[in-house]
């Protein structure tokens, strides 16, 4: 279908960064703050997906 490129590139970054998941983690254990987990995840979303 003409994906492999860009699913190569995608798994290389999960690889290299980690998943989501794992930024939580570690935004939760460096800040205790359950709120910057969640405002680390929107800026995480809106820098990804900003037009």
């Amino acid at each position: 279908m003409g994906d492999l490129h860009r699913v190569e590139e995608l798994m290389d970054r999960v690889l290299a960064d980690g998943t989501g998941a794992v930024r939580q983690m570690e935004v939760l254990h460096r800040t205790g703050d359950l709120e910057r987990v969640v405002e680390d995840a929107a800026d995480c979303t809106l820098s990804t997906y900003r037009l």
